[in-house]
């Protein structure tokens, strides 16, 4: 059922006129995962959601297995929820398997004492920014996408709070996904742990992380320093990492350190900046290097400002990755761009990967150097391209 994206929601809704137990079926399937949205353009069916989720004579309740709440700002400043309301619909919710605060207001004490004492083995999720955050002092947290402030997110040093989200991590033993990203705040001195440093984690020589399935370092302006990075490959469990996505452009010292050691790694995602210095992209050889001894990774996220498919890491990823990769995607490296510039022969590079299930690209244009009658000098605009097939698309 997973597998039917858009078409889903109208299949569930053609069970339900078919017969009583399928109605059942459908609304269950439909209403495993709930999210809650405290906001303007939200408020009436946000509101619907609760007044279902407290009504005892609904099903509703029987049905949602993963909760998720967005936005809620604290009793004083809600449109449609308060901290009484979701007490009332975790106390009338009967299994959950997950709850998921994207908050910025911390999570009140109560709540989380319901969740101890109702769903002691639900996954706990947050998405917050590095502050007073109760959530951050429950050991076992399953997911944290965690902000950190820094007064300035220009260079390499900055008064921020990576030392204290450092601290809260070592608490955490059943973290599994971990998504580290900063936002500036120019008053991060008010907070007692705020430090000058380099902006990343400030790992020392035994330090271990909790053992991640997902590493995602999201700040552009993480530093990866050699020292640092060899740090932070002694603090991970490679046993376990199957997810790494690192925003940063060029971390070179992160590849030539990782190199050879995350043979189990299935998805990765990176960025790389071009430069006119560099023109064939021997910024990109460290990268080649570690993504030559990836063995097992089955999905592939590049953001890019160009890639030429006659490059030497082109060739590596058609001779390596061609036969075995299952989710291949191309992106522009800055948000406000319409995608890469692509150089060289677009089919003949698809082609390698003769077992994709999935491809999404993105182009400004396409530029078709390879000789042959058909396509000799020709040159095409095109804005968008994705697939989902067994094959190779053209």
């Amino acid at each position: 059922m997973k597998q039917l994206g858009r078409e889903r929601s109208t299949i569930l809704q053609g069970f339900r006129l078919l017969s009583s137990r399928l109605k059942h079926f459908s609304d269950a399937l439909a209403n495993r995962s709930i999210s809650l949205i405290d906001d303007e353009i939200h408020e009436q069916i946000t509101y619907r959601l609760v007044e279902r989720l407290t009504d005892p004579s609904d099903e509703l309740c029987h049905y949602v297995r993963n909760l998720h709440f967005f936005g809620f700002k604290g009793d004083a400043n809600s449109f449609c929820l308060n901290s009484s309301l979701i007490l009332e619909c975790l106390r009338h919710v009967q299994r959950l398997d997950s709850f998921s605060w994207s908050c910025d207001a911390p999570i009140p004490s109560k709540l989380l004492d319901c969740l101890h004492q109702r769903f002691p083995c639900a996954q706990l999720c947050a998405n917050v920014r590095l502050s007073s955050q109760a959530l951050l002092c429950i050991p076992r947290l399953h997911r944290l996408e965690v902000t950190i402030p820094c007064e300035d997110s220009f260079g390499d040093y900055s008064v921020s709070l990576y030392r204290a989200a450092k601290h809260a991590l070592f608490q955490l033993s059943s973290l599994r996904h971990l998504c580290l990203d900063t936002h500036r705040d120019v008053n991060v001195q008010r907070f007692e742990d705020a430090a000058l440093d380099r902006l990343h984690l400030p790992l020392q020589p035994g330090d271990k992380l909790p053992s991640l399935h997902l590493l995602d370092l999201q700040s552009k302006n993480y530093v990866f320093d050699l020292d640092h990075c060899k740090l932070l490959l002694a603090s991970l469990d490679c046993s376990t990492l199957r997810s790494l996505a690192v925003s940063s452009n060029n971390p070179i010292s992160l590849f030539a350190v990782l190199a050879g050691n995350l043979t189990l790694l299935e998805h990765l995602s990176i960025s790389h900046a071009s430069s006119p210095d560099d023109p064939r992209h021997f910024l990109l050889r460290e990268c080649s290097t570690f993504m030559s001894g990836l063995m097992s990774l089955k999905s592939l996220v590049l953001h890019l400002d160009d890639l030429d498919m006659r490059s030497d890491f082109s060739r590596m990823l058609m001779r390596i990755h061609g036969p075995s990769l299952l989710h291949l995607t191309v992106r522009a490296r800055h948000h406000d761009v319409v995608g890469p510039i692509y150089h060289g022969n677009t089919r003949r590079f698809l082609f390698k990967f003769t077992n994709l299930q999935s491809l999404s690209l993105t182009f400004i244009d396409i530029r078709s150097y390879h000789r042959c009658d058909e396509c000799e000098g020709r040159e095409q605009d095109v804005s968008s391209f994705s697939s989902i097939s067994h094959k190779p698309a053209t």
